[in-house]
């Protein structure tokens, strides 16, 4: 919209969804939002590995009020958005230096066994 010189009262870093702004005739004519599912059941398995203590991390290249807002659906102890791959690495490094044990659930394009996650 800012190329063609558009304005809106919208602020879609506030919106918890992908926002996809409309124009028609150079106007604003409106903005639809679009989100991922989750899986059916990723709370659960979660809540199992809160039970055993693990310390749950989600980092993700989504908008960081998706991922914050997903987080606390699902009771993700700590979240990151708004994450470039290098971010991730940095991150995962990071938290390797704290001399925790870590393991990771990846998605790329398969599921992530017991995870819920796609």
């Amino acid at each position: 919209m800012k190329k063609f010189n558009i304005t809106y009262d919208i602020d879609p870093a506030n919106i918890v969804y992908t926002v996809i702004a409309i124009a028609y005739g150079g106007e604003f004519a409106g903005y639809i939002t679009i989100a991922d599912s989750i899986k059916s059941d990723a709370k659960q398995t979660i809540e199992k590995l809160r039970q055993l203590k693990v310390k749950v991390t989600m980092l993700s290249g989504d908008k960081n009020s998706v991922v914050k807002h997903v987080a606390g659906q699902l009771g993700i102890d700590n979240a990151f958005g708004d994450l470039l791959p290098e971010d991730k690495v940095n991150k995962v490094k990071e938290i390797k230096a704290g001399k925790r044990s870590s393991g990771f659930c990846r998605r790329r394009g398969k599921r992530c066994p017991g995870s819920g996650f796609k």
